[in-house]
């Protein structure tokens, strides 16, 4: 699932996901700002630029798959190859790249966040392509929320 971090900046902070969106087409975020559900139309954004990108090792998923492949291959090589298998494992898997960045509006509110690199190239697709020609939709069951 796609999520932004809004970490400050003059749009609420916290996690805005697309919880109540289509998936893949996805030109709008919500996060809950008081038990009030609020939008962001994506298409707003002016511009985004990245400040840090960052792996980040999940150690409870590196855990998780360590012990998969070390059982597998502890019952086929024995002892050793469990404890092989499990820091083989653990190293491979469970890492994920987070992008810090700033984000300016059309109407000229800026922003800092972080979000997954999939959610980056999303946004960096929709800050090139130009207003005339980005995707927009009506009739979301998302209408009723207020925009921000």
């Amino acid at each position: 699932m796609a999520r932004i971090n809004v970490l400050g900046g003059e749009i609420p902070a916290g996690k805005w996901d697309t919880k109540f969106l289509f998936i893949d087409v996805f030109p709008e975020v919500v996060t809950n700002v008081g038990s009030e559900y609020r939008k962001l139309d994506l298409n707003t954004i002016k511009s985004a630029e990245m400040v840090d990108q960052e792996q980040i090792k999940s150690i409870a998923s590196s855990a998780g798959w360590g012990i998969a492949t070390g059982l597998a291959a502890g019952l086929l090589t024995g002892g050793l190859g469990l404890i092989a298998g499990g820091v083989a494992g653990a190293m491979a898997k469970g890492q994920r790249t987070e992008i810090t960045f700033t984000c300016e509006l059309n109407d000229g509110r800026k922003f800092i966040a972080a979000t997954d690199s999939q959610t980056w190239k999303k946004i960096t697709g929709i800050v090139m392509t130009p207003e005339d020609k980005r995707f927009k939709r009506d009739g979301l069951p998302t209408a009723e929320i207020a925009h921000i």
